[in-house]
């Protein structure tokens, strides 16, 4: 029998990459001479793709995370606290389906790279 916090886990696609990989993939990004100017993380979930970007690419201008789950948006927030590129991160409490992507794109600064795990 599934227990509550089960279902909520299937229902969002509860899976938070261990910072370790998301740092592996930022930096075989960044080994391959992509340097984006803005990172997108769709599902952000607890950050650890954008945490791993703010950490590896130099030339980062903005970044943009979209969580649906607010307690998973405050740990972020409060690991990004005492970051030195946290000036640049906009968090947005949000599904990523409800999003008018087509002005998010148009303002952020390109090239633009599109990290995380499909929502």
């Amino acid at each position: 029998m599934r227990q509550k916090n089960q279902y909520k886990k299937q229902e969002f696609g509860d899976f938070q990459t261990p910072y370790e990989l998301t740092q592996k993939i930022s930096r075989l990004l960044k080994n391959l001479d992509i340097n984006p100017q803005s990172i997108i993380e769709p599902t952000c979930g607890k950050g650890n793709f954008i945490l791993s970007a703010l950490n590896t690419f130099d030339e980062l201008q903005s970044c943009i995370g979209v969580e649906i789950n607010s307690a998973h948006l405050q740990e972020l927030s409060n690991n990004l606290t005492h970051h030195q590129k946290s000036s640049i991160v906009n968090l947005i409490n949000d599904s990523f389906f409800e999003l008018d992507w087509n002005q998010i794109l148009e303002a952020i600064p390109k090239p633009f790279l599109i990290l995380g795990n499909p929502p």
